[in-house]
């Protein structure tokens, strides 16, 4: 369904298809006689000179390039043994080639593109699934042994049971279908309207593994009887096998992810960390690593989804595939090749990669004024400073076993402290709609350190990665938490449409409900703890006293309400975003609306007080410009910052004395500018986008955390001196 024009698709289709619950049923395929027809237009040739050229030189860990193809390459298979290669391309051909990149056949057979290639358990025959709905089988030599007639539309896998007597294909048409090796359909049985984008036999021949188009993954017994669901990922599941003992499952979707399993359908393990839609993922054949593709990158995996491995630039493509030893991966690219490749070279390249970079980072540094980098293994969502600046927090994705985050306490120095690992062994899989940045925060008096996973428990730690507390009670995923100003509660919001006080100790003070049951998006004190607000979306702002007592309502737009609501450093006044309707309010706390800022690009995604009180930042949802207001309504400044769409601002912040504004965008600047809305200077070293940015409490010093897994502190007077012409 999705081979070789996925990417053409328009991106919202996955989220719109997503919506859509359908209750999955077997129905079963009236078997039908064989149809053989072997056309005049099918051909097998020997390749001709010009075909049978010098194999293409291999550079960087690479054994072999396979170069011939016209098209996009959509699979590539070893045959059992490990010594033939075989490839399936857009083109409408087949190739055979030995593991040296020497062609050995085409096989022009198909009308339209060949979205897969098989070995059979043998290496004797081949079998290939096609675009116009057919499904052949070969010999090795060429010769067109039967046809497997009976899709109604594109076949997108077909595949060899264990013991070689069966034929397992899949369909746009929304049925797997099980043949003989004559081309008889034995049965048959539909497993969703949007079709299966793969089909695979367990181990023992028993079982079938569908990836369907409902975003999930379904186990069936042969007969089309459902056993078990696999239900979590968040767009199309685009692959779905088994391990070698056939007691997990492993899925690959365009949500980014891939996901590990066991039989009955609960999640082991999430693999997060690719950028782009993960569309294959497979095991080692001792079953003990992982290998997933995405885009640019491969990364290799424990099996506990601990990224053993990363590899990018290497144009991975649609697949990545071990040899049947294990010791060799194959993938195929959107160059229309395919590459063969030793692993133990590929981790020496990666090691030696990240020397270079690694020197590249340490000149970097001295010509931006940086002062620390901390790595973490994968994308690192936040980073702030203990209140006295003599602390970071960070919080990263890479403790991946269930969607838990992994947070990391240092010195300044760059120091390990201590790590706080969140939940173990919950199998939840909600969907978190409004994950914060602020998932880890300091308390005020820097002695303890409240965090929240993707989960419904808020948990509180003493800076010796103690657990001293958990905050139960919550029906969904936890969207903000902060303490009190005098550090004595903790104030959660949630999914389940409430907002909750808590003491440390981890009981309930009192919770404020929401409109409806709309997610709470934020709750936050009011500077002297004596009020709490509480933002809805949709839905309105409200005013509470520390009780529960609703004090007043802040309306939102009519169809949109409200995504966010803040106080103004001396709580007097209050700011409210309504990111869709374009609009933020300023408000005093009687509920008389005192101005309205409005840009003129896109939505507002965000706004803030500066500490003084004295102005105002909001930044357009598209990020291609940040405006500079008074408390008035009056613009000050337009900080225009990226080119547009992709690369505009992503954070922003005011500096502790109100005299500077840093903006981060989405391709790794950072910028610092004055209260005048002049740029002053431009920090660069991140390769991806800054997820996170704050000052340091005397503003001497800024920390970024950002996608390339990496946090960095940087001096913020040594760059504007550095900046400065000689």
């Amino acid at each position: 369904m999705f081979r070789g024009n996925y990417r053409k698709i328009h991106r919202c289709l996955p989220l719109l298809m997503s919506m859509v619950f359908a209750t999955i049923t077997s129905t079963p395929i009236n078997a039908q006689p064989p149809s053989l027809t072997l056309s005049q237009s099918l051909t097998t040739t020997t390749p001709n000179p010009s075909e049978t050229q010098q194999p293409a030189q291999a550079f960087g860990g690479q054994l072999a390039v396979f170069v011939g193809h016209e098209g996009h390459v959509n699979s590539a298979e070893f045959s059992p043994d490990g010594n033939r290669i075989l490839t399936a391309s857009g083109d409408k051909t087949v190739r055979l080639w030995d593991t040296s990149g020497n062609l050995l056949t085409v096989f022009r057979a198909d009308e339209d593109s060949v979205n897969s290639a098989e070995f059979s358990p043998d290496g004797n025959r081949i079998l290939t699934a096609s675009g116009d709905k057919t499904v052949r089988l070969w010999d090795t030599t060429g010769k067109l042994i039967a046809e497997f007639r009976g899709h109604d539309k594109r076949v997108n896998s077909a595949v060899f049971s264990p013991d070689g007597s069966k034929i397992l294909t899949a369909s746009d048409d929304g049925t797997v279908r099980i043949w003989d090796t004559s081309g008889k359909l034995l049965t048959g049985f539909r497993t969703h309207e949007y079709g299966s984008n793969s089909a695979v036999f367990s181990p023992d021949g028993n079982q079938i593994l569908t990836a369907d188009g409902n975003n999930t993954a379904h186990l069936w017994d042969t007969s089309g009887k459902l056993l078990a669901e696999f239900r979590g990922h968040e767009s199309f599941v685009i692959r779905a096998v088994f391990s070698p003992d056939g007691n997990k499952i492993l899925t690959a979707s365009w949500d980014k992810t891939a996901r590990l399993w066991d039989r009955q359908g609960n999640l082991l393990a999430v693999l997060r960390g690719h950028q782009d839609f993960v569309t294959s993922a497979v095991f080692s054949p001792d079953g003990t690593q992982i290998l997933t593709a995405s885009s640019n990158t491969i990364r290799l995996w424990d099996i506990s989804g601990k990224v053993i491995a990363e590899f990018q630039g290497y144009g991975s493509g649609d697949s990545a595939k071990f040899s049947p030893n294990g010791q060799y991966i194959l993938t195929v690219n959107m160059d229309k090749t395919a590459r063969l490749w030793d692993i133990s070279n590929l981790i020496a390249a990666q090691n030696q990669q990240v020397s270079v970079l690694q020197s590249f980072g340490d000149r970097v540094a001295e010509k931006n004024a940086q002062l620390l980098s901390l790595n973490h293994q994968d994308a690192v969502r936040n980073a702030v400073f203990s209140p006295d600046g003599r602390y970071i927090l960070t919080t990263s994705l890479e403790y991946l076993a269930l969607d838990a985050k992994l947070t990391r306490l240092w010195d300044t120095s760059g120091k390990l402290i201590t790590e706080l690992r969140g939940r173990e062994g919950d199998t939840r899989n909600g969907i978190l709609l409004f994950l914060p940045n602020d998932n880890a925060v300091f308390s005020p008096d820097g002695r303890y350190i409240l965090t929240a996973d993707q989960d419904t428990i808020g948990r509180l730690w003493n800076t010796s990665g103690k657990l001293i507390a958990e905050f139960q009670g919550h029906e969904g995923n936890i969207t903000s938490l902060e303490f009190s100003p005098d550090g004595k509660q903790i104030l959660t919001a949630s999914e389940d449409g409430t907002a909750r006080l808590w003491d440390t100790s981890g009981k309930l003070i009192a919770e404020f409900k929401g409109e409806y049951g709309y997610t709470v998006t934020r709750a936050v004190f009011s500077p002297n703890g004596n009020q709490i607000l509480t933002a809805s979306a949709p839905g309105n702002a409200h005013l509470w006293d520390t009780s529960g007592k609703l004090i007043r309502e802040f309306p939102g737009d009519d169809r949109f309400g409200v995504n966010s609501a803040i106080f103004s450093p001396d709580g007097t006044q209050i700011l409210t975003t309504d990111e869709l309707a374009r609009n933020v309010r300023l408000w005093d706390t009687s509920g008389n609306l005192l101005a309205v800022f409005q840009g003129d690009d896109d939505h507002t995604a965000r706004a803030e007080f500066s500490p003084d009180g004295r102005h105002i930042l909001t930044i357009s949802f598209l990020g291609s410009t940040v405006y500079l207001w008074n408390t008035s309504g009056n613009l000050v400044a337009k900080l225009q910052n990226g080119s547009g769409i992709g690369s505009g601002s992503t954070i922003t912040k005011f500096s502790p004395d109100s005299r500077y504004i840093l903006t981060a965008d989405s391709t790794g600047t950072i910028r610092l500018w004055n209260i005048s809305g002049n740029l002053l200077v431009e920090y660069r070293g991140h390769e991806a986008q800054i997820a996170s940015a704050a000052f340091s409490p005397d503003g001497n010093r800024i920390l970024t955390a950002s996608d390339d897994k990496t946090v960095r502190l940087w001096d913020v007077l040594a760059a504007i001196n550095l900046s400065k012409p000689k």
